[in-house]
């Protein structure tokens, strides 16, 4: 994405106290919306747009996948976020920590809390949008019920039920629910990190050629244990959630 600015980190100020990374269509996007201090007469939205719609990913839950699906939703006149899985960014910015489909559920409650501010509801109306792309399909509905102010909810390939008896959860169901099983190709996976950077890449273009050159290197600059154990972690919630 050309835009300056396009991906920023968002901090839960309470439980799970996670660190999020958000990409915006905007410039300061975020910022304009969670703004409460500032009187209504100060208030400079950073785009003209007046739709709002919000978007979790699924897994592995990392905002950069999304920047082309943003790009195209900002020309149809949308002012879009995209609130990454919490311990599923490049740069780990939680310390290790491993969380539990539970806690994307609450993290995502307290970042559309934050959001969706008198001002913001002012400003969209009765265009404001979320939805979900396969996990985060499951996320996106849980915050349908909360907020009343949601307009419409999407899903794209969404998980959420009878997820095992789709092809690929038939193969995810059959690894999740075998714990030795699941253990040994977790390790295996692990094993990467120990890695060239140079057989990373090359592992990273067998297995996803359709990613893009500088979003390959990124993903072989910063990859850490960090996302690799949230995404397994999250693998078995991910199957059962959606029986």
């Amino acid at each position: 994405m050309s835009l300056p600015n396009a991906i920023v980190t968002w901090q839960c100020p309470s439980q799970p106290f996670s660190v999020v990374e958000v990409l915006q269509s905007c410039p300061n996007l975020l910022d304009y919306l969670c703004e409460t201090s500032c009187t209504e007469a100060m208030r400079r939205p950073p785009s003209p747009h007046r739709k709002l719609f919000i978007l979790f990913p699924g897994n592995p839950g990392l905002v950069h996948f999304y920047e082309r699906f943003v790009e195209l939703m900002t020309l149809r006149r949308l002012d879009v976020l995209v609130m990454g899985f919490a311990g599923h960014s490049f740069v780990d910015q939680n310390n290790g920590r491993v969380f539990d489909l539970q806690d994307q559920v609450e993290t995502a409650e307290h970042f559309l809390r934050a959001v969706l501010t008198p001002y913001t509801l002012k400003w969209y109306g009765k265009h404001i949008y979320i939805g979900g792309h396969s996990i985060g399909a499951f996320v996106a509905m849980q915050m349908l019920t909360r907020f009343p102010c949601i307009k419409r909810c999407f899903s794209l390939c969404g998980l959420l039920s009878n997820a095992q008896n789709s092809p690929n959860g038939k193969r995810l169901f059959f690894l999740c629910s075998h714990a030795v099983i699941y253990s040994l190709f977790t390790y295996c996976v692990m094993l990467l990190l120990l890695m060239p950077k140079a057989v990373v890449s090359m592992f990273l273009r067998w297995y996803a050629p359709s990613v893009s050159p500088p979003l390959r290197r990124l993903m072989t600059r910063h990859l850490n244990p960090n996302i690799l154990w949230n995404c397994f972690f999250y693998g078995p919630a991910g199957v059962t959630s959606g029986t």
